[in-house]
């Protein structure tokens, strides 16, 4: 009861809190959706993370890729205020949903890295490599790798021993390519 007064004076904490009530323990999407909403269109960072999912998945609203965009690019614009799992949920969104978006992929995800994300750092080192919403470098691509690489990440392990196994940004090294793969088997990979 208290949140909901709270929330239906305007404070966004308590309207984004009263969204995951409804949510989560009232199973109620529809009334999460609106409560997640009010605090979005008032900034909230977070708030507009989720709206743009409700939008994406069609949760407490009908599905809409477009309407989902608009509030993910909202949220970007906040990206000071989000946390590493939301910049890479905007960055996930752009890359394997909409067309032509390929930069706003690589600035969500340089966001994430650059909050030390090892996802992130692995997704801007692909992004290097493969050009896409970015210009093709595979030095920063092997930069980016090497980087999750030392956070334990497997996949970047894995790409910064192709890297040296084939040269890829990088003088061919065999030597630290096998000390590589090793790492990725005694990961698990």
């Amino acid at each position: 009861q208290w949140s909901t007064n709270i929330a239906e004076q305007g404070d966004v904490d308590a309207q984004f809190l009263l969204g995951v009530i409804y949510q989560n323990e009232l199973q109620n999407e529809n009334e999460a959706f609106i409560w997640y909403k009010k605090a979005a269109e008032n900034d909230h960072a977070a708030s507009q993370v989720t709206v743009a999912n409700c939008y994406a998945n069609g949760r407490g609203v009908v599905r809409d890729l477009q309407e989902a965009e608009v509030w993910y690019k909202k949220a970007l614009e906040n990206h000071s205020k989000l946390s590493v799992k939301y910049l890479e949920v905007i960055a996930d969104f752009y890359y394997y949903n909409v067309d032509d978006k390929d930069e706003e992929a690589f600035i969500a995800y340089k966001e994430s890295a650059n909050k030390g994300s090892a996802y992130g750092k692995f997704s801007v080192g692909y992004c290097y490599e493969t050009g896409t919403g970015v210009e093709k470098n595979l030095k920063e691509a092997f930069e980016w790798y090497k980087l999750a690489a030392e956070q334990e990440y497997i996949d970047a392990q894995y790409e910064v021993a192709q890297c040296y196994y084939f040269g890829k940004g990088v003088e061919k090294n065999r030597i630290e390519a096998f000390n590589w793969y090793s790492k990725v088997a005694q990961n698990g990979n």
